[in-house]
């Protein structure tokens, strides 16, 4: 969101971008990890664009405070590395969490999104699937969440398929705070410079999105959620007493290309349109 307006209306209170281009042009490395967060992708889309490992921590699990959230109850802070020893080192020092030498005993294939469209992602898919289960011992395990919802859903399903539950589920709250995080922004704006804040045409059009949608659409996306997320943790990853999980699941996460602003995603719902 960050753009000339917001700049406009809140001036930065320090100014260190000349010196890291020279610092750049020197041939500096000016960092071995980055901290940000992480709503639906600002940590893994710059790990994949620009060969790096990101990690988004688990929610609440430290402070996230300073952070202006896009969504409340997605915002989390994520960090960046350019090596995993890199990342071990950085979260051992900064997350409250348990070191634990156990390894997971199940590596999860869901089918609801494999095999991915482009052929050559799903190639790199399975050589990594690959190198884990040597390394781990194990084969991967398919799984159908949806199959598996609908042979034992919560009973707050009422019959309803699980793509019929969470339809509006992350729409309605990610849009709604997507939008009203900035009232203020736009309010003031206004009242100082008498016009409307300019932003981007992807920006604007979520705006025009979220604009119909209500604090009970809101509150109601984010309890089914939470039933969702329930019912995941107890009947796709299993429980641990000492790891939470002793399963780890393999997700997609969009191709290791070139993303061109002004070309459509070629593989924007790929075979799996369901979830």
């Amino acid at each position: 969101m960050i753009n000339q307006a917001y700049n406009e209306l809140y001036p930065a209170h320090t100014s260190s971008a000349d010196y890291i281009k020279k610092l750049i042009r020197l041939g500096a490395i000016i960092l071995d990890h980055s901290i940000r967060t992480d709503t639906s992708g600002s940590i893994r889309l710059p790990a994949s664009f620009n060969d790096l490992f990101g990690l988004r921590t688990s929610y609440s699990i430290t402070s996230r405070q300073g952070i202006i959230p896009s969504y409340n109850e997605f915002n989390t802070v994520g960090t960046l590395h350019r090596s995993l020893k890199d990342a071990k080192h950085l979260t051992a020092a900064t997350l409250d969490v348990p070191d634990s030498s156990q390894f997971p005993k199940h590596l999860l294939y869901p089918l609801d999104f494999f095999p991915q469209a482009d052929a050559d992602q799903q190639a790199m898919t399975e050589s990594f699937i690959a190198i884990v289960e040597r390394f781990l011992g194990i084969e991967r395990t398919p799984v159908s969440i949806t199959n598996t919802w609908a042979s034992n859903p919560p009973d707050e399903a009422q019959g309803r398929s699980l793509q019929e539950f969470l339809e509006m589920s992350a729409v309605w709250p990610m849009y709604y705070d997507t939008y009203h995080t900035f009232d203020t922004f736009r309010a003031d704006y206004l009242a100082k410079f008498g016009k409307e804040a300019f932003v981007g045409p992807y920006m604007r059009k979520r705006w025009s999105i979220a604009v119909p949608f209500t604090k009970e659409e809101r509150a109601q996306g984010v309890a089914e959620m939470k039933i969702f997320r329930t019912w995941f943790e107890t009947n796709i990853m299993g429980q641990h007493s000492d790891t939470v999980t002793d399963a780890i699941m393999v997700m997609p996460f969009g191709s290791a290309s070139p993303k061109y602003r002004d070309d459509s995603n070629k593989y924007a719902l790929g075979p799996h349109p369901c979830l």
